[in-house]
């Protein structure tokens, strides 16, 4: 009878320890996410204020890329900007972006214009 209740008891404790931690990593997330929200929000607001700098460092905290404000208020104009800022991200490397063009190692050059629809960035 003792074993059945130390066994209930070690059992019990490792449930309560999967819950919690399942709980902590889902808030964890979620506070992220709306983190990450905000940064968006001041993102766009920079560049409404034509703050480069501070664009800048947030474009580089939110997507890990150093651009210049240029290129961050062309990117992020575009209607696919989430799809040009994962190209990047991909290919660091590879491909980069300057004066609304890219550059690739293979030395094509792909002109960036800006998109007649874009009502800025959905991220």
């Amino acid at each position: 009878m003792d074993f059945e209740l130390d066994l209930f008891v070690k059992v019990g404790g490792l449930m309560s320890l999967l819950v919690g931690s399942a709980y902590v990593n889902i808030s964890h997330r979620w506070k992220t996410k709306g983190s990450q929200a905000e940064l968006l929000e001041k993102l766009d607001h920079a560049i409404e204020n034509r703050s480069p700098h501070l664009a800048g460092q947030l474009f580089l905290l939110i997507h890990g890329l150093k651009l210049s404000f240029s290129d961050i208020k062309l990117i992020t104009s575009r209607d696919d900007c989430s799809s040009v800022v994962d190209a990047l991200k991909r290919r660091k490397g590879s491909l980069s972006i300057s004066d609304g063009r890219f550059f690739s190692r293979t030395g094509i050059n792909i002109p960036l214009y800006e998109s007649s629809l874009g009502n800025g960035c959905a991220y």
